[in-house]
């Protein structure tokens, strides 16, 4: 992962640590995260804190970077893990595939409560045991899967549901905590890394498929699947943990105080309205374009499973270029071409079907713009507000976490309802209308954060103080 800094101990992290090294790192980490609260005397001076946070030393940074991404990729091997083996599980529990459909409600339910339990678990406790318990805790779950009825099954994966909420915040959050104004890039990583385990789950399983017997399968899939997330747990365990700490109260003055936290409000809001309808054009785009294909295009099933696999490749293969150009490009330059180039891809699908030449090529095309514009929106808006100077706290990651859960549960539901009781030819006309929707938050998110970065520089040059405002 490239760093954007060229200090000495960036040389070190080039070859790997044994362990007495990473004792001592681990050692000068907490130091100067006590050192921190020491100083500030408890919540502290946004400045020391970031002085103290870039002190650290470089391979530390990466060896916790390290730890969030393998978190992230042991997530997506679990959510990855249930769509192929949703048969299975319907034959283990001897129910019908509507009802091991319900396994999806109380996850959804579970994460979205989760989300705003964890935010403030990890401003009370440090963090690191927290994603590592998390991981356990999953790996103990899922472990549990093959070997329960149906009732159970869903109590399991609500409480799977709830940890990976935990998940969710702390590394998006922890990201921000150890490479502040320097996040974009590793935050793409992060969500790559995502993408990159829920790729290979598909295949986990459908080597297990293979090379196991039939009565085993299930078993082995989710015991493979409990043994990977215990081992991704060893990295955070080991790894100490950087300060995750609020930000002080701002200006004495009670009325500019107040000012900054409703534009602080205001810009929140903006980006989780902005992140809840991206989710919601990226899920819906998934999950239906298949059934648009062969429906309003008339392709067959089979070259349609393929446009799928073709729209999130691109996803993926996107989220990995997304790292070297958001080490060159401004988060701005970048969300401004994502929404343009997402608005070029469903208006391409949109004329082709009005005019009546929506085709083969088109659809790739469409599907596969479509996929690589939408790469890497979610991870640059989560690190735009990093890039003004403006951190995010971990219960104001758990509001966005809520958002785009929220957005990847009702984006989806509603395009199935105008699939089944109007046409699968307004597909396009749905996503064009969320990308209008999240290209219009982007206009209030940049306008908001132009205005509250710009009123913190004045209030720092007037106090010689930093101030950072949290909700």
């Amino acid at each position: 992962m490239p760093s954007g800094r060229s200090d000495a101990a960036a040389g070190d992290s080039v070859r790997l640590l044994d362990a007495e090294e990473l004792t001592e790192l681990n050692a000068a980490g907490d130091e100067l995260g006590q050192s921190n609260v020491e100083q500030a005397g408890g919540p502290g001076d946004a400045a020391d804190e970031r002085a103290a946070q870039a002190a650290v030393p470089t391979a530390l940074k990466r060896w916790q970077t390290a730890a969030y991404c393998t978190a992230f990729v042991a997530l997506g091997l679990n959510g990855g893990m249930l769509g192929p083996t949703l048969l299975m599980l319907a034959r283990n529990c001897g129910v019908d595939q509507s009802e091991i459909a319900s396994v999806f409600a109380p996850r959804g339910i579970a994460f979205t409560i989760g989300c705003f339990v964890s935010g403030k678990l990890y401003e009370r406790y440090p963090a690191h045991p927290i994603v590592a318990a998390a991981l356990l805790l999953m790996a103990l779950l899922n472990a549990a899967v093959p070997f329960v009825s149906l009732w159970p099954l869903l109590v399991l994966h609500a409480a799977i549901g709830f940890a990976a909420s935990a998940l969710e915040v702390g590394c998006n959050a922890l990201v921000y905590a150890v490479w502040q104004l320097e996040a974009n890039a590793y935050m793409q990583f992060l969500h790559f890394c995502f993408g990159l385990g829920a790729a290979l789950s598909p295949f986990v399983v459908g080597a297990v498929i293979l090379l196991a017997p039939t009565q085993w399968q299930l078993a082995v899939c989710y015991v493979s699947n409990a043994l990977l997330l215990a081992a991704a747990a060893v990295v955070p365990a080991c790894v100490s943990s950087p300060a995750l700490y609020e930000a002080d109260e701002g200006p004495g003055d009670a009325a500019a105080a107040q000012r900054l936290r409703m534009m602080r409000y205001l810009m929140v809001g903006a980006t989780a309205v902005f992140l809840a309808v991206y989710v919601g054009a990226e899920s819906s785009y998934g999950a239906w374009v298949f059934a648009y294909v062969v429906e309003a295009v008339g392709l067959p099933e089979a070259e349609a499973a393929y446009i799928v696999s073709a729209f999130w490749f691109a996803l993926t293969v996107g989220r990995l270029m997304a790292v070297p150009i958001a080490l060159r490009v401004s988060s701005r330059r970048v969300l401004l071409c994502d929404i343009g180039g997402c608005l070029c891809a469903v208006l391409l699908l949109l004329a082709a079907d009005v005019l009546g030449f929506l085709s083969r090529p088109v659809v790739w095309i469409g599907s596969v713009m479509a996929g690589g514009f939408m790469a890497s929106v979610f991870a640059t808006a989560y690190s735009y507000p990093a890039e003004a100077a403006i951190r995010l706290s971990p219960r104001e990651c758990s509001v966005l976490a809520v958002a785009t859960a929220l957005g990847d549960i009702a984006a989806p539901s509603l395009l199935g309802v105008v699939f089944g009781f109007v046409s699968a030819r307004l597909f396009p006309f749905f996503i064009l209308a969320l990308v209008l929707s999240f290209a219009l938050a982007f206009i209030v998110l940049d306008r908001t954060l132009a205005k509250l970065s710009l009123h913190l520089k004045r209030l720092a040059a007037d106090t010689d103080h930093d101030v950072a405002l949290t909700l």
